[in-house]
């Protein structure tokens, strides 16, 4: 048997011979006393032989845990590749251009999914989300920045460690773009040159509202814009309208994904998405 039960048969023994000593020469209560003490010790022994060698272990007193079902504390969990989850890409994407040329609606139309037509100045905001595209976990990190000059010798705070950068412009306004071509591009360069570039023309609408309203538009027209994007040597070209097509507005963020992996398709026309003409347009 165990050689633990031996000791505790020894240990009682021994116990019991001076058990017969202390009736013969002490009073009745000292007996009582040395009773409990060989009980409690007997008791004390039986753990001790169940918790270092299991031989005594019953079900209904200390449950078994399997083997293959432990896992020490300082094990850490199984990894993403362990788990056979695909690794999630961190995004970090910024959007700058003129104030209210639509960065903010570009953004909240994406990860909220919501519009307002209520203008908000914006200082900084971040936004968070997870979408998978192309197969690929990404997280996105959004960095809506503020267009207002005030913010000139701060907004180049958020640029560090920038994967993406949206230059924005208002369809629109023609100053718009120019000031992406001889602002919002050199200060991108300047702060984040690694950072893959994607113009975007938001509220793309406006083309349409302005013939209606004017019988012309005065607008940034496509071919306009994508000379444009070809000049600076973006990777893509998108045209949005948080308002009325919120799928040109996934496109865009699809794209700004497409090239922080550092894929494009070639050059291809201008297609619809929506009834209001909205285009996506990748450059080589």
């Amino acid at each position: 048997g165990c050689p633990l039960f031996r000791v505790r048969i020894v240990c009682v023994c021994v116990l019991c011979a001076y058990l017969c000593y202390v009736c013969c020469e002490c009073c009745v209560g000292a007996t009582v006393l040395v009773v409990l003490y060989v009980r409690v010790l007997y008791v004390c022994v039986a753990r001790v032989e169940c918790l270092l060698c299991g031989a005594c272990v019953k079900d209904n007193i200390r449950p078994r845990i399997p083997k293959e079902q432990f896992r020490p504390l300082c094990q850490a969990e199984p990894s993403e590749a362990e788990s056979g989850l695909a690794p999630e890409l961190p995004l970090k994407v910024i959007l700058v251009g003129d104030s209210r040329c639509g960065k903010t609606a570009l953004a909240t139309r994406f990860v909220p999914d919501a519009f307002t037509e209520v203008y908000t100045p914006t200082g900084f905001d971040r936004y968070s989300t997870n979408i998978e595209v192309a197969g690929q976990r990404i997280h996105y990190s959004v960095w809506d920045t503020s267009g207002s000059p005030a913010y000139d010798t701060v907004r180049p705070l958020s640029y560090q460690d920038a994967s993406v950068v949206l230059l924005c412009f208002h369809v629109g306004w023609p100053e718009s773009l120019h000031n992406v071509q001889h602002k919002w591009f050199p200060e991108v360069r300047q702060h984040c040159p690694g950072a893959a570039l994607v113009l975007v023309g938001c509220q793309s609408d406006a083309r349409q509202v302005q013939r209606q309203q004017h019988g012309a538009d005065r607008c940034v027209s496509a071919e306009e814009a994508l000379a444009s994007a070809r000049q600076l040597g973006v990777t893509a070209y998108v045209e949005t309208s948080a308002r009325y097509a919120p799928r040109s507005v996934r496109d865009a963020w699809k794209a700004a994904a497409q090239a922080a992996l550092g894929e494009t398709a070639a050059p291809e026309g201008a297609r619809d998405t929506s009834p209001m003409r909205h285009r996506t347009c990748s450059i080589m």
